[in-house]
């Protein structure tokens, strides 16, 4: 979940919003998840109105209806809102800023996949084309295989540690400084570009 941190002023032109949103968002893409270093920088984001303007004008400068988005979500999504008949059905945008987004609409795959779980997942999964932007699934995987690699690499620095409390081998004590150093780049790299 999002969770907003700013309390910008009231603006009359939602452009103004900008550099609070992207705090917010953590330089990334509400929808699909993808940063600006990975899509090229801030320049490919734009604000983005959850509830379209087309149907909630009066949310037009509502900061709390104004997300951070790649201009490619942007772009998809438009002004689209599902129908009333889609809503009394339980299909829908997730809302990234919602509470209940943890709550299970889609798990990531090994492949890098989204697989909807509900119906308002189903919606966004395929609303948003996020299974068939394939630079989208690449990256998901690519995260996934750094998270996991980070996750083998830390396992590795903790035996290494207690293994040198008890008895500091030099091939030991080695062996953690370069963990140690390949985590730091890892860690780096995670940050930039995830």
């Amino acid at each position: 979940m999002i969770v907003r941190r700013q309390k910008p002023r009231v603006y009359n032109d939602y452009k103004s919003y900008k550099r609070y949103l992207r705090i917010d968002f953590d330089s990334r893409c509400a929808y699909c998840g993808i940063t600006e270093y990975r899509w090229g920088s801030d320049r490919n984001f734009v604000v983005e109105h959850f509830r379209p303007r087309r149907w909630f004008k009066h949310l037009e400068t509502a900061y709390a209806n104004l997300y951070w988005a790649c201009n490619r979500c942007n772009d998809i999504k438009s002004d689209t809102w599902p129908t009333p008949e889609e809503e009394q059905l339980g299909y829908g945008w997730v809302d990234p800023c919602s509470p209940d987004v943890k709550g299970g609409h889609w798990i990531e795959l090994s492949d890098g996949n989204l697989d909807p779980r509900t119906r308002q997942g189903e919606y966004t999964v395929e609303g948003l084309w996020l299974n068939l932007r394939s630079y989208l699934v690449r990256w998901r995987k690519e995260r996934r295989d750094l998270l996991d690699d980070i996750d083998a690499t830390l396992k590795t620095v903790e035996r290494l540690h207690r293994a040198a409390l008890s008895s500091m081998a030099r091939s030991d004590a080695d062996d953690l400084i370069r963990l140690l150093d390949l985590h730091r780049r890892l860690c780096e790299r995670l940050r930039l570009e995830y």
